[in-house]
């Protein structure tokens, strides 16, 4: 990691690790390293989502395990924004109960797969909105972070 990326965010010092190592595979370990968070992922994602950062991982390629990412080239991709409101939000956890539709797991409550941790809700797409879904009520749902 370069000088320059001590004292930036985890998103930051994802992105120029990212660009220093442009082709390589970087494993999930290492960019939790990097990161020092447990939320090095979702920033993987925001890097992917909103500013178009090439990152690819084995849900691109087949050639890649779980837990795999490398940044293709250093041509951007069209970049999404966050557009889902915060009453958008509130009615989505509100309609699913404030519990994770993947596994179950309560808001607050200690999660079963996430070593002692509480659970912690995100909103979610059902369907990818690189895959043209849309920031509506009727495609989003409520997971936790093991799922996010």
């Amino acid at each position: 990691m370069s000088k320059a990326s001590k004292g930036k965010g985890s998103r930051a010092k994802l992105h120029d690790f990212f660009f220093e190592n442009v082709g390589k595979i970087l494993k999930s370990v290492t960019l939790r390293e990097v990161t020092g968070t447990s939320e090095w992922a979702r920033r993987v994602r925001e890097l992917r989502n909103e500013e178009g950062v090439n990152i690819v991982t084995h849900n691109d390629r087949s050639n890649l395990k779980p837990g795999e990412y490398f940044l293709a080239d250093l041509n951007p991709l069209p970049a999404f924004e966050r557009g889902i409101s915060k009453e958008t939000r509130a009615f989505v956890l509100d309609l699913n109960g404030f519990t994770c539709q993947m596994c179950g797991a309560a808001a607050g409550e200690l999660h079963p797969y996430d070593l002692g941790r509480k659970t912690r809700l995100h909103i979610g797409h059902i369907d990818d909105k690189t895959m043209g879904g849309g920031d509506e009520a009727g495609n989003l749902r409520a997971i936790c972070s093991v799922y996010n």
